[in-house]
């Protein structure tokens, strides 16, 4: 039997997430326009699970934010990353999008009572008239 060839070296989320923290410091959140939906969607699962790293994930949060309101990036990324970032922190999600898996079996992490509302459920213009872009696809998930 041959023995296995070597891989190439593949870079590791760390990596990965600092090349994000370079992006992100010289342009900002790198939306649909500067990369491409394909690496938007990459960037995302990037800072999502840079758990290591709560400060980036707050920093990005709100470079996403930014990137919602333009029509850059998805607004259920921004539903997600927040309820990461709140659960993080110790605080209840607003949307409803993250899981755990204990004793109990799979369910939810606590969910805030009320939500503030963001900007992006209170503007009718901004990207998938909000409500419907968050919190809709926030409970599909």
């Amino acid at each position: 039997m041959a023995s296995p060839q070597p891989q190439p070296a593949t870079p590791s989320s760390s990596d990965n997430t600092a090349a994000l923290k370079r992006i992100t410091a010289e342009w900002g959140w790198p939306g649909r326009t500067l990369v491409g939906a394909e690496a938007a969607e990459a960037a995302w699962l990037l800072v999502q699970h840079a758990d290591g790293d709560p400060d980036f994930q707050a920093h990005a949060l709100d470079l996403l934010d930014d990137a919602v309101y333009l029509g850059e990036a998805e607004p259920r990324h921004f539903a997600h990353l927040t309820d990461r970032t709140r659960i993080a922190q110790g605080q209840p999600q607003l949307y409803g999008t993250q899981y755990r898996n204990d004793e109990q079996g799979l369910r939810p992490h606590t969910v805030a009572a009320t939500a503030t509302a963001s900007r992006h459920q209170t503007n009718p213009h901004g990207p998938d008239n909000a409500v419907r872009g968050l919190i809709g696809h926030a409970v599909a998930d």
